[in-house]
């Protein structure tokens, strides 16, 4: 199930929460430095991940705080350097990723932005499309956020 609430993604019930992120380890604009500042030990791990060269376009960087509590975090490699841009053909494989990797991570319900669309620069119309596809069949509630974070 696909479901779009305009609402803050911060805000929402779900076992995960996902972000299109960069490859170098940079958390600085847009929603993803707000992933920094909520999550610092996540983006401690996603930056050593960038700098062992481990975190490459296309792939997924799943982050569980060592507790255990929920959201999970999902980092999808959307663009390799924060200027570059997100590429469509990296958030289409980074979907991918998650929907078939989202049963081991034990999780059943995943929120996101309009992922590759804030200061990755694509459009929600080709995105969208893409989002429909690779979850269409798939069990994941999956949740598009399209409300603001407080404070952004």
């Amino acid at each position: 199930m696909i479901r779009q609430v305009q609402e803050d993604l911060f805000r929402l019930n779900a076992d995960a929460l996902a972000h299109g992120c960069n490859t170098k380890g940079i958390m600085d604009a847009g929603i993803a430095r707000e992933f920094k500042r909520r999550y610092p030990e996540m983006f401690d791990e996603y930056a050593n991940y960038c700098r062992s060269d481990l975190f490459r376009p296309r792939e997924v960087h799943f982050y569980r705080e060592a507790d255990g509590r929920k959201p999970y975090i999902v980092n999808i490699a959307t663009q390799i350097t924060p200027s570059s841009g997100a590429r469509i053909e990296y958030v289409e494989a980074g979907l991918v990723n998650v929907n078939s990797s989202y049963k081991a991570w034990g999780i059943k319900s995943l929120a996101m932005p309009k992922i590759g669309c804030g200061l990755g620069g694509l459009e929600w119309f080709d995105v969208d499309k893409i989002v429909e596809r690779v979850f269409r069949d798939s069990d994941l509630e999956v949740i598009i956020a399209l409300g603001k974070p407080a404070g952004s």
